[in-house]
């Protein structure tokens, strides 16, 4: 059966056309300075942390990825944290990072108990006063168009990627189903879906401020006339108190 990791770049390759604003993004929101400790919490196929690494930033990156492990852990043994983020308290020290960044909507992939939690670990490791940055899927936009989209797809080199989203706002749920299809061989290489839980901002927020983390600013990555239709997220900049 073939492995989601395999695909996991070329499915989300769009995503590399955002890099560089999302530098900028990082650089205006947090500041970075080559002297501050940075976490990139879910690195996300290492889109951002190799180009701040080439530009003297002294950041970290954590993933439980084993395609990442396997792949990057030995070169950059210093700077990876291969862990279960349950055990945080017990290899990262309290206050370490000036700043941590989590993109894409990392959060929701391990169900709300363990969510929640993400913010106590992040609150444990972050300095006072420093800042946390979270991408999240943006649902002020799915509510405006009834749903991101239906049954679209969009062609990554020789491979074809079908999209289905269902946004369910009364019950706090996303449902995606996947498939990715081969052109040149025409046949389907991998099917899946699932479903995951949906959070108002207001939710969010109240899970932070119960950990000394204070939501200070909300922004959408592009604005309606130039939004990128596969790529609807919203930020939340929140503060340590």
């Amino acid at each position: 059966m073939t492995n989601f990791d395999t695909f996991y770049k070329i499915i989300y390759s769009f995503k590399e056309n955002d890099t560089q604003s999302d530098i900028e993004i990082l650089k205006r929101e947090l500041q970075l300075l080559n002297k501050n400790k940075i976490l990139d919490l879910w690195v996300w196929y290492w889109r951002l942390f190799f180009p701040l690494l080439k530009q003297g930033v002294n950041i970290y990156w954590y993933d439980n990825s084993k395609f990442f492990k396997e792949k990057f852990f030995k070169k950059n043994k210093d700077k990876f944290i291969f862990w279960d983020f349950s055990e945080i308290k017990n290899i990262i020290k309290k206050d370490y990072f000036n700043h941590i960044y989590s993109l894409y909507s990392s959060i929701w992939h391990n169900g709300r108990k363990n969510d929640e939690k993400l913010f106590a670990w992040v609150s444990y490791i972050l300095q006072k006063w420093w800042k946390f940055l979270l991408e999240y899927e943006n649902f002020v936009f799915h509510t405006q168009y009834n749903n991101l989209f239906s049954k679209t797809f969009y062609d990554i080199w020789e491979y074809r990627r079908l999209v289905d989203v269902k946004v369910d706002l009364q019950n706090e749920k996303i449902n995606i189903w996947n498939e990715l299809y081969n052109l040149n061989k025409k046949n389907y290489i991998k099917k899946w879906n699932f479903s995951l839980e949906f959070y108002t901002y207001k939710k969010l927020q109240e899970i932070a401020e119960k950990n000394n983390l204070k939501l200070k600013k909300v922004f959408w990555r592009f604005n309606k006339e130039t939004i990128f239709r596969y790529e609807p997220q919203v930020f939340l900049l929140f503060e340590k108190i």
